[in-house]
């Protein structure tokens, strides 16, 4: 740059009275002593920006900085000068860009954009990896999770675990997904990394479950159900296969934190195994379903206990309870007047009650208990409401239906 554009840039800028002089002079007219401290050099900077601003009646501050910081329109550049001088400029600008939304300094709102924000930082995601050789239970393994409430993915490519793992913080606190030979990648490092990944992240509470049986059970399995074996597509004989995919299964069998030999289980107890390696034992949250229905509509079909109450006293033959049900006050007062009512319901209670451990430890998601009577409206509908209160405040897990009420259109709480 020479002198003569120099005096020319100046004049374009509104700098007419200032003398033109060399470059060199002018870096240092505009470097400061070194025993200058940083804040001084900011405010000599500023000075510059605000008498050219003053001097050139700029419209905007944006045009000055670049007056003044631009090589090609002033002198020389800030960022020569001194680099903190440059940051205190940009200080002094108004800025418009956009806050970055990874930066932890910026907190959204719903009124944002729109959507509700999503705070995923206490998420916690509990993973089960079920993993074994084919034929050795994983399929009966992994419905037991699903009955206890995870997302179950079956035969899952290995490459989309990680993903899958991050959507789940949001959207599925509890998966389970299968990798067995079908699905682990060639890279056996891949695989490892990616465990070890999982097992350190501190939003993620996995447990692998490794199931595998003796050769002879697995070569009699698959002879039984007569499905072919994954690797059998290598051109290998069934016991070969079998083989095989218990070395390249070795290094995930690693992994585990509970291995199951499925030999001599059948799937009920296998299906404890799982359950109780997940709660702590073997019982599952029993669903406990209580039913009314009428006998002139047919018995039902679903129930696991069928309880009879036409003998008890009916509040149809009074005529002002006639358009009542057994949800209705006038009708509940009805049947407290009758201790034989309060009996019944304590004797039915009572059996249960006495059973109900053995039936949740035979495996069982849910137990249907109907209760019937001539039409379906007032006697069972008591006893079945009376008995999901009581199961209700003993903190189970209990569903209620009216057979009959529904079909004639009441409007049920």
């Amino acid at each position: 740059m020479n002198q003569d554009h120099l005096a020319t840039t100046a004049c374009s800028s509104g700098v007419a009275s200032a003398p033109t002089m060399p470059l060199e002079a002018t870096k240092q007219l505009l470097a400061p002593p070194a025993s200058q401290t940083e804040s001084a050099v900011g405010s000599a900077v500023g000075s510059v920006v605000s008498s050219t601003v003053a001097t050139a009646n700029l419209a905007s501050p944006a045009s000055a900085v670049a007056s003044v910081a631009s090589p090609a329109s002033a002198s020389v550049p800030v960022s020569e000068a001194n680099p903190s001088a440059a940051v205190n400029v940009a200080q002094s600008t108004p800025s418009t860009a956009k806050p970055n939304i990874l930066d932890e300094s910026v907190v959204g709102t719903e009124e944002d954009n729109g959507r509700p924000s999503r705070d995923t930082t206490n998420s916690m995601v509990q993973l089960v990896i079920i993993s074994g050789r084919s034929g050795s239970g994983k399929t009966v393994a992994l419905r037991a999770l699903e009955d206890l409430g995870y997302y179950c993915i079956d035969n899952l490519p290995v490459n989309f675990l990680l993903d899958l793992t991050t959507m789940a913080m949001t959207r599925y606190p509890k998966l389970a997904v299968s990798i067995d030979i079908r699905n682990i990648p060639d890279d056996e490092s891949y695989l490892a990394s990616l465990i070890t990944d999982i097992k350190h992240n501190p939003q993620i509470h996995s447990t692998i479950i490794f199931c595998d049986a003796d050769d002879q059970v697995l070569i009699k399995r698959y002879s039984e159900t007569r499905r072919l074996h994954p690797l059998s597509k290598k051109h290998l004989s069934l016991s070969e296969a079998i083989v095989l995919e218990r070395t390249k299964l070795s290094n995930l069998a690693g992994f585990a934190d509970l291995r199951i030999d499925t030999s001599d289980l059948s799937v009920h107890d296998l299906a404890n195994e799982v359950v109780t390696a997940i709660l702590g034992s073997p019982e599952k949250h029993l669903v406990m379903v209580f039913e009314s229905f009428g006998f002139k509509n047919g018995i039902a079909k679903d129930a696991d206990f069928v309880f009879d109450a036409r003998f008890l006293p009916n509040p149809f033959w009074e005529k002002e309870l006639r358009r009542y049900t057994g949800l209705d006050q006038p009708v509940i007062d009805f049947f407290k007047r009758y201790a034989s009512v309060g009996t019944y319901i304590k004797q039915i209670d009572d059996l249960l009650h006495y059973w109900l451990r053995e039936i949740e430890s035979s495996n069982r998601s849910y137990l249907t208990v109907s209760i019937g009577c001539t039409g379906g409206c007032h006697r069972s509908v008591y006893i079945a409401q009376s008995l999901a209160n009581l199961y209700k405040e003993r903190g189970f897990n209990v569903q209620v239906r009216h057979r009959s009420l529904e079909d004639k259109g009441h409007n049920l709480p």
